[in-house]
């Protein structure tokens, strides 16, 4: 009989095969035919029978207990956020994942931000808003834009165009992080997060093997690197924030520090702003 498996069914999959026997003390075995721990080990490591932990991983039992979660959580070194993930993905229902409308009072504070790139987007990655400030430097983080997608397009020409190393290297790390960010604050039957998802598989090789890793993480922080003409690439730090009154919405704002090479282009793109009104909303895409 063939069994559907479940999101947690499929984590569990993955995380026992990401570790090793000396990874969780035991010893090394020669003569294995699979890439992480056996069923049995991870059985045993959490305290439960062998086929008990067969039934969770072939989608037969998709409600174990806060027990059991909790010990294949330790046999699986899960750590804080992981574990925070894998208890979502067990109860389905315990995290809210309506929409939310966008909030008056944070448009407002994004656009009162002048002097501070800012941006809200949500558990998918869709950029709901941008000051003005943000779209002078990125013109592509505006309403209507998947960050994922537009990353992963950016990845792809940093490689075709032979770009420094440094700037490849800040493109896969910021590809790590917002992936793993997805899975771990996205909901899985969300059919936007499938759309997203499926449209980087079929375009995009390296999301294939990254998205197999089921890494889950919140956004919360990091650096970026931004080419900002004629002053070159510059490296920003970066900040998120989630929206306390609509859960899966964050606000992301750039650190610039007085005498960096981040202040000198949010300077320059300061002084050669478009003179005129600038009021219009940050919800709103740039007015051409």
């Amino acid at each position: 009989m063939a069994y559907e498996q479940s999101s947690l069914a499929v984590y569990l999959r993955a995380r026992r095969d990401s570790l090793l026997p000396v990874d969780v003390g035991l010893p090394p075995a020669s003569g294995r035919r699979v890439p992480g721990l056996r069923r049995e080990e991870v059985a045993e490591l959490a305290g439960i029978s062998a086929d008990y932990y067969l039934r969770i991983e072939q989608g037969r039992d998709q409600h174990p207990s806060d027990q059991v979660l909790g010990a294949l959580a330790r046999a699986l070194r899960l750590d804080e956020d992981a574990r925070d993930y894998f208890f979502r993905l067990a109860r389905p229902g315990s995290q809210a994942s309506r929409s939310h409308p966008l909030s008056e009072s944070v448009l407002r504070l994004l656009d009162y931000w002048s002097h501070t790139p800012a941006y809200l987007f949500d558990r998918n990655h869709d950029v709901l808003a941008a000051n003005q400030l943000m779209r002078a430097l990125s013109p592509e983080v505006e309403p209507g834009h998947n960050q994922l997608i537009d990353a992963f397009a950016g990845y792809a020409r940093a490689l075709d165009e032979q770009q420094p190393a440094a700037v490849v290297e800040g493109w896969e790390s910021v590809l790590n992080q917002m992936l793993a960010a997805l899975r771990f604050s996205s909901d899985p039957d969300d059919p936007r997060l499938h759309e997203v998802v499926g449209h980087l598989s079929t375009t995009y090789r390296s999301f294939r093997a990254l998205w197999a890793r089921h890494e889950a993480r919140p956004h919360t922080g990091g650096t970026i690197h931004v080419n900002v003409a004629p002053i070159g690439w510059v490296e920003f730090r970066w900040q998120a924030l989630e929206v306390s009154n609509a859960p899966g919405q964050f606000v992301v704002t750039y650190l610039v520090e007085p005498g960096t090479h981040a202040a000198a282009a949010i300077a320059y793109l300061l002084s050669i702003r478009q003179p005129g009104p600038t009021d219009f909303r940050s919800d709103q895409p740039t007015p051409h």
